[in-house]
């Protein structure tokens, strides 16, 4: 996922970083999505509102730490590989002063 969604290429040593990123946080939330789970009761809220209440807490972290990680490799693209390009207009002017 993190290698096709960029609108540039990419090489897997350059999207580890933030493959890694995103992989860890969302492991450790997916043990504690489980681990609160099975020991909680849903009597409080009903089972079924208190399941759905679980998943998207779940979900939104989820979702949070995926972000994280193509942040972190869009930076790191965009310091580390990517050639530094000018503004077009810079190029316009020296081209027509020439």
């Amino acid at each position: 996922m993190y290698k096709f969604v960029p609108s540039f290429t990419s090489k897997f040593k350059n999207i580890y970083r933030g493959a890694i990123i995103a992989t860890i946080p969302s492991s450790i939330m997916s043990y504690i999505f489980s681990s609160i789970n099975q020991n909680s009761s849903y009597g409080k809220f009903g089972s079924t509102v208190g399941f759905f209440l679980l998943v998207a807490l779940f979900v939104n972290w989820f979702i949070y730490f995926v972000f994280l990680g193509f942040t972190f490799n869009e930076a790191y693209f965009k310091n580390y590989v990517a050639r530094k390009t000018d503004d077009r207009k810079f190029w316009k002017l020296i081209t027509f002063w020439w």
